[in-house]
C-alpha cells in the first residue's frame, strides 16, 4: 500500500513550491515536503515539473553566505561545524581541571545561544561562576585569532546576512519558513530587514487543525509501550485499504535508536534474514555515531591498534573482521601467560612478510604532521590493510564506507585552519568526528515513520501514537546551559529555560500532537528507570477516562512468531538417562565436588562427570586467585623451614625473618617472567601479610603446629574423599583445623543444610581427635581466626573460635554429627 505524505499540499504551499524558496526547520521536514510535492505531480502526470526550491535553514544561510562572497562583498571563510571544534580546541586556554574535549559540545551549544538571542553583547558580563568564566575567556581567544584571520562560524551568519541585506549588498527574497515553532531574535532581526526591503517573508502555520480521536493507553514497562505501539502500526498498515501516513513519536530517539530499530525489526519482519534498511517496511529519524558501524568501526580500531595494545579479544576480532586482510597474522596461541593485550608491532614479529609487517614499519616513521598529510596516510594504511575489503560490503557498510570517506575529505579540508600535531593526535581528532557524525542508512518510502518529538513539527499523519508521555518526562526538566548567565537566559526569554518554559513547551507540543492526525493516541509506561509513573498532568487535561491498559499477555502473543503457531503447544522431550556412576571410576574426590553439589548439582555434574572445564582468560598479570596461591605457598615455605611441631611461644628466638624472605622468594619463582617493579612490589606486600600473621602467631600461648598440608581421606556415602588439610594445631584439648584464606571468609559458611564450604566439615570428620576448626584470614590489617569449636583457652582478640550457634546447643559433638549426616 502506498504511503500517505506527510504535508498537506494546499494552493499557496502548491504556488511557493513552484516559484519561491522555503526553508525549513530540520532535514526530515524538507524531505517530506519534497516527497509531498513529487506525489503531487505523480498523481497530476506532471513529471516533469521543477523540483521546488526547498532548503534546511543551515543550507539556505551557508548559500546566502557564499553568494556574498562570490559578489566580493564579503571576505572571510565559513568553519564547518568540524573545523570549528578543531579551531577553538586548538585555542583553548590552558586552564588547569579542565578537560577541553569534555566541556566542548555545551561551549559551541553557549555560541549558538548568544548568537541566536543575540547575547554577545553582554560577553563581558558572563563572571557570575567559573563556568561562565570559561567561557568568556575561551570566546575571546578565538574571536582574537577568528577576526585577524576572517574566520566564521554558522551561528554568526544569519547577523551578517542581516547587515548585508540593510546595507543593500544583498538582495532580499521571499521566503516561506515552515517548522519554526520558535523564532529567536536573530531570525526576528533577518525578517524585518527583508520586510524592510520591500519583501515579505511567511511563517507557516497549519491552517486546519484536525482534532481527531484521542485516547491513552497504559503500559506496565517502556518495552511493553513500544512493542503495542509497532502492533498497532503493524495492523492499521495491512487493513488500510487506503494509503495512510503513521507515526509513532518516541522520547530520546537518538540514544535508543538501536533498540527501537530492534523492536521494529522483530515485529514487522521476523522472517527477513537479510533485514537490510534498503527493504525496510519503516522508516525511521537520527541513527547511530559513524564509528559504531561496523566498516567504520573496525578501521578506527585498527588504526588505533598500530599505537596502542589492544585487549586480545579485540585484536582477534580485528584479524577475522571482513573488512581486513590481513592473512597470515594470528596471536600466540600456548604458552604459560598470554597476555590480555597485545600491539601491532609485537605481533607483526611474527610475520616475515605481510600487510601488517608494512604497516607498522610505515607508521614507525611517521612524526609531526598536519591533518592534509595525516589522513591520506591513513587511508593508504587502510588500503594496504585491505579495508574496506569492497567485495564483502552490504550495501549499509557500503553507504557508511562512502560516509566515513566524505568524512575524512572534509577533515583534510579543515587541516588548514590548525596547527600540525602529533599523528596520534590526529587519529584521536578523526575518532572524535566520526563520535558526532550521525549515520543513518538510506530507507525507502514507508507507510510507518518513527520519529523525535521535535521531527512531528509541521507533519501530519492520518495515525498518530506520541509514547513516553509519564508525568517525570513530561514536561522534561529543564536543562539552561551551565555556561550561560540564567540572568541572562531569564531577560531574553530564551526557551526551556527553566521550569515554566519547559511546561510552556510541552503545553504547545501536546496541543499540536493532538491536531497532527485524524487518529491520536498517547501512552505511558507505569514503571520507567525504576519509578513508578503517571499519566503526564498535561496529557490528562484533555485526555478524560484512560482505562485502555496494554495487556500483557497480548504484548507476548503480539509476536508474528506466536501469531503464527498460536495453536501449537510445547510437546514434553524425553531424554535418555545419563547412566549410573561407577564410585571406582570417579577420578575427583576432592571437596570441590561436594562444594559444587552443594551450591548447584548440575555444575557438580557438569565438572566431574562431563569434564566442562571453563577456561581461564589470559592476562599479563596474576589475579587474585594466583596470588592468593603464592600467598599460601610462602606461608607454608615459611613452615616449613621453620620445622615440625614449632611452638609459637618460642618464634622470637629462631630465624623468623630470613625464613619468611627465603619463602617468599621461592613463591614468587612463577613470576619471573615479569617486569622487576612487579616482583618488588609483590615481594614487599607478601612479606608484609607473612610477618603480619607470624606476629599473630606469637599472641597464641596454648597451641603447637604439628602438621602442614596433611593428606587424609574421609568416607562420605560410600565414596572415599582425599583431602588435603593447610595445616593442623594442637592445642592440648584436641585437634585445631586450619584452611587457609586470602580474601573474605565466614565461618557461617559450613552451616547449614547445604554448606557453601563443606572443605572444614569434612576436615573435621576425617580426625577423630577433632575439637575445632577455623578460617585463617591473612589480609592486610585484617589477619584473624574465626570458627566453631569447643571450649579453648588460647582465644584472643583476632582468634575467636565460638561455640556452635543454638540448632546445635554449644555442642561441638553434635555440629559433627549434622556434618556427618548432611554431607
Amino acid at each position: 500500500m502506498q504511503a500517505k505524505p506527510l504535508i498537506h499540499l494546499d494552493a499557496d504551499l502548491l504556488s511557493y513550491c513552484a516559484t519561491g524558496t522555503i526553508v525549513t526547520a530540520n532535514e526530515r521536514l524538507k524531505r517530506a515536503l519534497i516527497d509531498a510535492y513529487e506525489h503531487h505531480h505523480g498523481l497530476s502526470g506532471t513529471l516533469s515539473a521543477p523540483g521546488p526550491q526547498v532548503e534546511t535553514e543551515t543550507e539556505y544561510f551557508r548559500n546566502r553566505f557564499e553568494l556574498l562572497k562570490r559578489s566580493q562583498t564579503l571576505e572571510g571563510v565559513l568553519l564547518s561545524a568540524d573545523a570549528q571544534r578543531l579551531v577553538w580546541l586548538d585555542h583553548f586556554p590552558q586552564i588547569p581541571g579542565v578537560d577541553s574535549e569534555g566541556v566542548y559540545p555545551r561551549i559551541a551549544d553557549a555560541w549558538r545561544l548568544i548568537h541566536e538571542w543575540e547575547l554577545n553583547s553582554s560577553l563581558q558580563q558572563f563572571n557570575d561562576n567559573e563556568n561562565h568564566s570559561l567561557f568568556r575567556v575561551w570566546a575571546e581567544a578565538y574571536s582574537r585569532v577568528a577576526t585577524v584571520r576572517g574566520w566564521v562560524t554558522e551561528p554568526e551568519v544569519p547577523a551578517i546576512v542581516t547587515n548585508a541585506v540593510l546595507d543593500r549588498k544583498l538582495p532580499a527574497e521571499a521566503l516561506l519558513m515552515l517548522g519554526f515553532d520558535v523564532v529567536p531574535p536573530s531570525l526576528k532581526r533577518l525578517i524585518a530587514a527583508y520586510r524592510h526591503a520591500g519583501v515579505e517573508i511567511h511563517i507557516g502555520t497549519r491552517k486546519s487543525e484536525l482534532k481527531g480521536d484521542t485516547n491513552v493507553m497504559v503500559a506496565e514497562t517502556p518495552q511493553q509501550e513500544l512493542r503495542a505501539a509497532i502492533r498497532w502500526a503493524r495492523q492499521i498498515a495491512t487493513s488500510s485499504n487506503a494509503p495512510v501516513s503513521i507515526g509513532i513519536a518516541v522520547p530520546d530517539l537518538t540514544e535508543s535508536h538501536d533498540r527501537v530499530v530492534r523492536e521494529l525489526d522483530a515485529l514487522l519482519r521476523p522472517d527477513d534474514i537479510d533485514a537490510t534498511p534498503a527493504t525496510s517496511p519503516y522508516n525511521v529519524s537520527g541513527g547511530i555515531a559513524l564509528s559504531g558501524v561496523p566498516v567504520v568501526k573496525d578501521a578506527l580500531a585498527f588504526l588505533h591498534w598500530l599505537f596502542e595494545p589492544l585487549h586480545y579479544s579485540r585484536v582477534g576480532s580485528l584479524l577475522r573482521s571482513p573488512f581486513l586482510a590481513l592473512e597470515g597474522v594470528a596471536p600466540e596461541s600456548s604458552g604459560p601467560a598470554l597476555p590480555e593485550s597485545y600491539d601491532a608491532e609485537r605481533l607483526s614479529t611474527n610475520v616475515p612478510h605481510g600487510p601488517l609487517r608494512e604497516i607498522v614499519g610505515r607508521i614507525a616513521r611517521i612524526g609531526l604532521v598536519d591533518l592534509e598529510t595525516a589522513i591520506p596516510t591513513f587511508r593508504s594504511l587502510l588500503a594496504t590493510a585491505g579495508w574496506p575489503n569492497a567485495n564483502r560490503l552490504s550495501p549499509e557498510s557500503f553507504q557508511a564506507h562512502g560516509a566515513f570517506l566524505a568524512l575524512l575529505d572534509e577533515l583534510v579540508a579543515d587541516g588548514k585552519f590548525v596547527r600540525p600535531r602529533h599523528i596520534r593526535v590526529v587519529l584521536q581528532q578523526i575518532r572524535r568526528a566520526a563520535d558526532r557524525r550521525i549515520f543513518a542508512p538510506e530507507r525507502p518510502r514507508a507507510q510507518l515513520q518513527v520519529l523525535g518529538y521535535l521531527e512531528t513539527v509541521g507533519l501530519e499523519f492520518t495515525h498518530l501514537w506520541v509514547t513516553g508521555l509519564n508525568n517525570f518526562d513530561w514536561p522534561g526538566s529543564p536543562t539552561p546551559n551551565p555556561f550561560v548567565p540564567m540572568r541572562l537566559l531569564r531577560d531574553a526569554r530564551v526557551v526551556r529555560t527553566d521550569i515554566e518554559g519547559e511546561i510552556a513547551f510541552a503545553r504547545h507540543m501536546t496541543n499540536r500532537w493532538r491536531c497532527a492526525a485524524t487518529n491520536v493516541l498517547f501512552s505511558y509506561s507505569k514503571l520507567h528507570d525504576g519509578a513508578k509513573c503517571r499519566l503526564s498532568p498535561l496529557v490528562g487535561e484533555f485526555a478524560g477516562s484512560y482505562d485502555q491498559r496494554i495487556n500483557d499477555q497480548v504484548d507476548r502473543l503480539g509476536h508474528p512468531y506466536f501469531m503464527k503457531s498460536s495453536s501449537r503447544q510445547l510437546q514434553p522431550s524425553v531424554e535418555s538417562p545419563v547412566g549410573s556412576i561407577s564410585i571406582p571410576q570417579l577420578r575427583h574426590r576432592g571437596t570441590g565436588v561436594l562444594r559444587d553439589q552443594s551450591a548447584c548439582p548440575f555444575r557438580a555434574f557438569a565438572r566431574y562427570r562431563l569434564n566442562a572445564v571453563s577456561k581461564r582468560l589470559p592476562h599479563s598479570y596474576p589475579d587474585a586467585a594466583e596470588r592468593g596461591v603464592a600467598t599460601h605457598a610462602a606461608l607454608r615455605g615459611t613452615f616449613d623451614r621453620l620445622g615440625p611441631e614449632i611452638d609459637p611461644d618460642k618464634l622470637e628466638f629462631v630465624g623468623t625473618q630470613a625464613a619468611v624472605d627465603d619463602a617468599v622468594a621461592e613463591a614468587l619463582m612463577t613470576y619471573r617472567h615479569l617486569p622487576a617493579a612487579f616482583q618488588a612490589s609483590e615481594r614487599l606486600r607478601i612479606t608484609s601479610l607473612v610477618l603480619e600473621w607470624m606476629e599473630l602467631e606469637r599472641k597464641r600461648k596454648c597451641s603447637r603446629i604439628v602438621a602442614s598440608e596433611t593428606d587424609t581421606t574421609v568416607s562420605l556415602g560410600g565414596i572415599e574423599f582425599h583431602l588435603r588439610i593447610d595445616r593442623i594445631d594442637d592445642v592440648g584439648e584436641g585437634l585445631l583445623l586450619i584452611d587457609y584464606k586470602t580474601g573474605p571468609a565466614s565461618p557461617n559458611a559450613v552451616l547449614g543444610t547445604r554448606p557453601e564450604e563443606p572443605q572444614l566439615p569434612m576436615y573435621a570428620l576425617s580426625l577423630p581427635d577433632s575439637i575445632a576448626i577455623g578460617y585463617a584470614q591473612i589480609t592486610q590489617n585484617a589477619c584473624r581466626v574465626t570458627g566453631w569449636s569447643q571450649a579453648l583457652a588460647d582465644q584472643t582478640q583476632d582468634i575467636r573460635l565460638s561455640r556452635p550457634p543454638a540448632p546445635f546447643n554449644g555442642s561441638w559433638d553434635e555440629l559433627k554429627h549434622f556434618w556427618s549426616d548432611g554431607l
